[in-house]
């Protein structure tokens, strides 16, 4: 039985939370829903049931309901809170890795940025696979690659130096040719995936972890460190990355992976 990395009752503590100030830090949301809608609208065009997993907000979700208006549209989160605020999909309360939907409902399923917090990503791209019907598209978005690279390094180097020891901060993430490979083992064909390369430039260091919580980004690994950083451990972090300015701005690399293939 494989065992779990994320806990996610913080997942949904964390976009409990994250309803106040989401809307300040949602960009990387935006970005991405664009790109999914952009390659959406490339396919056919005649999609009628849609599903929309782990929607927060309903931004996808709104984007798709206007360029297919007569269209049964579905939404899934597993924050309550968040599922109660808009009314332009319907909506389903539910954990995401575990689909509560019957085979062969839906000819597009869409989740963005949401599979780098799955236990199970074959699980998820299986239930997917089922709850599509034939000819049924499918399309996620997640963070993945060298993501958050001078975060990583700093952290690193500051723990190692005062610690003589790592602690799990950052997420395991899929590359790119495990998550292809998944999807096909899911069952899928014509499989495309791409990365996008993503840099943040932050003229305040603060600034960065304030995004990565108001977006419910935070570790919510099981063997996360429950201690709080010090106020002598985040001036360090601060101060390093003040360091790393480039024309006084600090860079932060994300990668996402579009992950898109049809049910045939």
């Amino acid at each position: 039985m494989m065992s779990n990395i994320f806990d996610h009752k913080i997942l949904q503590n964390n976009r409990d939370r994250s309803i106040a100030r989401f809307q300040n830090s949602n960009f990387i949301h935006q970005l991405v829903s664009d790109l999914i809608l952009e390659i959406i609208l490339e396919q056919k065009p005649d999609f009628n049931n849609i599903l929309e997993i782990g929607a927060m907000d309903d931004s996808l979700s709104k984007k798709i309901k206007q360029k297919f208006p007569k269209s049964n549209l579905f939404s899934t989160e597993i924050s309550p809170k968040w599922a109660k605020l808009d009314n332009s999909s319907q909506k389903v309360i539910m954990n995401d890795e575990f689909i509560s939907f019957k085979e062969n409902s839906f000819n597009l399923i869409c989740s963005n940025l949401n599979a780098h917090f799955y236990n199970d990503l074959l699980g998820f791209f299986i239930q997917s696979q089922h709850c599509l019907k034939q000819d049924g598209f499918f399309i996620a978005s997640f963070i993945a690659g060298n993501s958050f690279s001078l975060l990583k390094q700093i952290f690193n180097e500051i723990e190692i130096e005062k610690y003589q020891r790592f602690t799990p901060r950052f997420i395991p993430i899929a590359d790119i040719k495990t998550a292809t490979m998944l999807l096909q083992k899911a069952g899928f064909s014509d499989i495309i995936s791409v990365t996008e390369e993503v840099n943040i430039n932050y003229s305040d260091p603060k600034k960065i972890f304030l995004d990565i919580k108001n977006a419910a980004g935070s570790n919510i690994m099981f063997n996360r460190s429950k201690k709080f950083m010090t106020k002598n451990f985040l001036k360090e972090i601060y101060q390093r990355l003040e360091e790393k300015k480039m024309d006084g701005k600090i860079n932060i690399n994300l990668d996402v992976i579009i992950i898109f293939g049809w049910k045939k």
